[in-house]
């Protein structure tokens, strides 16, 4: 009775996490990735800001966030009462239907999966790159693992001098910062979090426009 019991506690868990989607849309992801360190098992430090849509009133939203620490979570510029399980960033909140609120906070990331420091303890070429599908960005980003949970991500790198990032959407900026290049991308439609990629490298880059008028890079 008591294993029954148990069973029955963490299927009513998960499965209020799996209805998350019916009751908050995740709008639009504001981050600053900092690759302050190259080397293997490095910390990424972070700053990040989300825009959520309540659908349905809630006590609680989440974000998967694998193997995190988090600072300054605050909620409409409130500090927020939270839960890091090592697995999820869960908020807390009187949230009602029908209201917007934008949720931010500092984090700090070794990423074990999903995004990859190459080269710094061989001789191979340095490289970071991710790979988000079967791997789940939230190993690096904040995010929901859900595939149908699509937001928009406007996203910011800072990486030595030297180095090519290249990641979604349009680069609208890239600005020399004390010895580092700020690089700012820019997205017009939202998509699953496990597209989210990111490759910084020492790379040479050929630009081409296609017959279209889309710019390309190689």
């Amino acid at each position: 009775m008591k294993k029954i019991l148990i069973i029955f506690c963490v299927f009513l868990g998960s499965l209020s996490f799996a209805q998350q989607e019916d009751k908050v849309d995740f709008k639009r992801v504001e981050a600053l990735i900092v690759f302050n360190q190259f080397e293997a098992d490095t910390t990424v430090f972070n700053t990040y800001e989300i825009k959520l849509d309540i659908l349905k009133s809630t006590d609680s939203i989440y974000l998967d966030a694998i193997n995190m620490k988090f600072m300054h979570v605050a909620l409409n510029g409130k500090a927020a009462n939270y839960n890091n399980d090592g697995k999820k960033l869960v908020v807390y909140n009187d949230f009602q239907s029908n209201q917007s609120y934008t949720l931010s906070f500092i984090f700090f990331v070794s990423p074990k999966k999903a995004m990859y420091f190459l080269g710094w303890e061989n001789t191979g070429r340095n490289q970071i790159w991710t790979q988000g599908q079967g791997k789940y960005t939230s190993h690096w980003l904040p995010s929901v693992d859900n595939v149908n949970d699509k937001i928009e991500f406007d996203l910011k790198y800072l990486a030595p001098e030297g180095y090519e990032v290249v990641s979604n959407g349009k680069l609208i900026s890239k600005t020399e910062v004390a010895g580092n290049n700020l690089w700012t991308f820019d997205m017009q439609k939202p998509m699953s979090s496990y597209l989210v990629a990111v490759t910084v490298g020492e790379y040479n880059k050929k630009t081409e426009t296609s017959k279209s008028g889309i710019p390309l890079e190689f």
